[in-house]
């Protein structure tokens, strides 16, 4: 935390928070990747003497003035994404600490740039952790894992060389208890060290020494702080201040820990505690502060339903709930797992070992193995109520629930939601249907059709009546590489696109079932993405969109063009993906990571299921470059025609194809009116014009 022209910034793992110093009633303004950070991993935030703040995170320094963010890709020479820890403000320039050294930025040289780095200190192992950094005169002092380092700054060129530091380490200096110095800070003409071992004042007169304060060397220092004319310290066993040189220790009743880190606005404090929580003392007794963002950043699974309520699960920390712009927690026992819609928008919670949860307006119903036919397995203390759903679906009315290693080998359990309460109207799929395999990954569902995908012999596909009892079901039949072509037998997921047709993720890619030749075909992904496919979901225009460890790709519905998106070339908080949701109210593509969410508005505003409002984006329609292409916010699939002013055919596409102002044989089309016909599945059809305009 730190206090800038009289507010409070907060930096998280979780993005960016900013609030009024005296105001403890609002949220104040919270700023994600989805606000242009790029990043949600922010570490500090400075202000520099022209009054523009500097932001720092992983992968990228962030320069923010006027509500804007320019945010500024730092990677390694192996084009990884570099963790920022730190930033000093020097003048021209700012100095960075990172995961592997110290690195000199330039705000003036071409509008910004790196200047150097430095990886050298000294006796100092290479490339270590820069925590902090103090500027004192012509001096910088850098707090890195492995010790404390100081030069003259006056020519950044000598600082290449090791030997023109001075540095202080246990090997050194036996009064340290441990080389990770996590601060430095000046305080009264001395200098304060804060360590994972205790915190020292360092004396320099003949010989150099340091002095440990008195509050324990089994304590990790997480901050020092000067402000007015005290110097604040955290620590995990205690919070106080120095004076004359001696430390003070502050109450800190009614807090449930030591804060980690805090700031002072003249009446009262902020503090961080125990990671997660913020509370703030303007009472005079430390309250907790309810408006903190999400309840973690390693997202399992969300959903949005049509008043635009997100309910996402969280590992390690079950689910929430964002209304308002405020999340509240989901009281489960266990880690959620995915989660789904049911057509009154009510959310359905699966679980690692309790099943599901029914969430909603004052409603919170578990359905495990005492009221439904879903059944655990041995791995948990409960035994076969260790419920862990792997994979769920809602199709029209009919549940479906992929109990991952369900002990009777029934792994699918189902019911029509009109009769959930009644234990008697659920069903299981299983050994009599012809699945013999327990451990399911995935299961989609599509009329008639079942898709359930396993961890390592191949999916099986049903096809059924799903009443419940109803002998007269079809066995459900096991394809695998070897007798239907499938790229792998290690099943990520499985979805139907809007037509029908079964697409499959794997370990190994994308294989898509061709009904005319009955077999999987594969489905070429673009460089850089897979080949462990993790999740696919399908927009309501059936483009594809699929994620996996390194990324994010779009399939456009035609299958003749892809996008991808990273960390790199977009506001992707992560390359990790763990689900996508497409929104089908805004057209919004929602994709949780390990990281946090990320969210791609729709590039045709608000979807429509009306073809008489089908409109083109943009129109004008301006070509100035090959990457100028014209779409349509038409919400289902269907048929695009182009023609000229004349009535003559020009393009012929699927919705979801983008016009590139090309007609069939590939050929420029001069700038001019053209008109568009769109139909749909069921021969309905709207029209209306274009103006091109070529450059």
């Amino acid at each position: 935390m730190n206090l800038i022209d009289d507010k409070v910034y907060m930096s998280t793992s979780g993005g960016l928070m900013i609030l009024e110093a005296a105001d403890v009633s609002s949220a104040g303004l919270q700023f994600t990747n989805v606000d242009g950070l790029g990043t949600t991993d922010i570490t500090e935030v400075i202000k520099d003497a022209s009054g523009a703040k500097w932001i720092s995170g992983f992968g990228r320094l962030i320069r923010y003035e006027n509500g804007l963010f320019e945010p500024r890709l730092f990677i390694d020479q192996n084009n990884n994404l570099l963790r920022l820890h730190c930033l000093a403000d020097d003048g021209n320039s700012i100095w960075v600490g990172s995961e592997i050294g110290l690195v000199l930025y330039s705000k003036i040289i071409d509008g910004g740039q790196i200047q150097d780095s430095y990886t050298l200190f000294g006796n100092l192992n290479p490339s270590p952790d820069v925590y902090d950094i103090l500027i004192d005169s012509n001096t910088i002092w850098l707090a890195t894992s492995s010790g404390l380092a100081m030069a003259d700054k006056s020519n950044p060129l000598q600082l290449k060389a090791p030997s023109f530091w001075t540095t202080y380490d246990l090997g050194t200096f036996a009064e340290l208890a441990n080389d990770t110095i996590t601060r430095v800070e000046k305080f009264e003409g001395s200098i304060y060290i804060g360590t994972q071992r205790g915190m020292y004042r360092l004396e320099r007169s003949v010989t150099d020494t340091f002095i440990v304060l008195p509050i324990g060397q089994t304590s990790a220092f997480t901050d020092l702080k000067v402000e007015n004319d005290s110097l604040f310290f955290y620590s995990s066993v205690a919070f106080g201040v120095i004076k004359d040189s001696a430390a003070v220790m502050l109450s800190t009743t009614g807090l449930p820990s030591p804060p980690a880190t805090g700031t002072g606005t003249g009446s009262f404090r902020w503090f961080n505690v125990s990671d997660v929580d913020i509370y703030q003392n303007s009472g005079g007794t430390y309250q907790i502060y309810p408006f903190t963002g999400t309840p973690g950043n390693d997202v399992t699974d969300l959903t949005v339903n049509a008043q635009g309520v997100i309910t996402a699960g969280f590992n390690f920390n079950e689910a929430g709930k964002y209304t308002n712009g405020q999340w509240s927690a989901i009281d489960l026992n266990r880690q959620s797992t995915v989660i789904t819609l049911d057509p009154s928008g009510n959310a359905w919670i699966g679980t690692f070992g309790e099943g599901l949860w029914l969430n909603g307006d004052n409603l919170m119903v578990n359905y495990d193995e005492n009221n439904t036919s879903m059944i655990g397995n041995n791995d948990g203390p409960a035994g076969p109520a260790f419920i862990v759903i792997a994979d769920m679906v809602i199709d029209g009315n009919v549940l479906y629930a992929a109990c991952f290693r369900a002990l009777n080998i029934y792994p699918v359990a189902f019911v029509n939601l009109n009769n959930i309460n009644n234990p008697s109207s659920w069903d299981s799929l299983g050994l009599s249907d012809g699945i013999s395999n327990e451990r399911v990954t995935s299961i989609d569902a599509r009329g008639q059709n079942v898709a359930i995908g396993t961890e390592g012999i191949g999916l099986y596909w049903c096809d059924l009546n799903v009443s419940p009892g109803d002998s007269s079901r079809d066995v459900c039949l096991l394809m695998t590489e070897s007798n239907s072509f499938l790229i792998s037998d290690a099943v990520r997921d499985v979805v139907f696109s809007p037509d029908g047709e079964l697409w499959v993720a794997t370990n190994f890619g994308i294989s898509r079932y061709d009904l005319g030749i009955e077999r999987f075909v594969d489905v070429t992904l673009p460089p850089g993405i897979g080949p462990d496919i993790r999740v696919m979901e399908f927009d309501s225009r059936g483009n594809l969109w699929a994620g996996a460890a390194n990324g994010l790709v779009r399939f456009d519905a035609a299958g003749a063009e892809t996008e991808t998106f990273n960390s790199f070339n977009s506001g992707l908080v992560s390359d990790n993906v763990r689900k996508i949701h497409y929104d089908d109210f805004t057209g919004k593509t929602y994709i949780a990571t390990d990281a946090g969410i990320s969210v791609i508005s729709s590039t045709i505003g608000t979807p429509t299921s009306e073809l008489k409002s089908v409109v083109p984006f943009p129109n004008p329609f301006v070509i100035d470059s090959p990457d100028d292409l014209l779409e349509f916010n038409y919400a289902g699939s269907g048929v695009l025609n182009i023609y000229s002013a004349a009535g003559e055919l020009v393009r012929e596409l699927k919705i979801g194809q983008r016009w590139d102002g090309r007609n069939q044989r590939g050929e420029k089309v001069v700038s001019g009116v053209y008109l568009f016909v769109i139909a749909d599945d069921e021969g309905n059809s709207g029209r209306g014009k274009i103006l091109l305009i070529r450059r």
